[in-house]
């Protein structure tokens, strides 16, 4: 099985999640839909992705990006 790691770096309005490892549909993408959203109700308004080290990124994964950064805007956050 195929994983992904998750590293969070935060500051008061401000995260960096770096991922490393494969972004594809199943557990992996779930988890980070649940960290972006934790982070966004907790009142983080800017969170950025660092994908430099993804191996592999899907379509689930890049669908799940978008929808994280629809939800930050809706939000009020980028």
């Amino acid at each position: 099985m195929k994983t992904m790691r998750i590293t969070t770096e935060r500051g008061k309005d401000h995260a960096t999640l770096r991922l490393a490892g494969w972004l594809v549909g199943g557990p992996g993408t779930i988890a980070l839909s649940r960290r972006i959203r934790r982070l966004l109700a907790r009142g983080v308004r800017a969170i950025t992705v660092d994908l430099a080290a993804a191996r592999v990124i899907d379509c689930a994964g890049i669908g799940l990006l978008l929808r994280c950064r629809q939800e930050a805007i809706r939000r009020g956050g980028e």
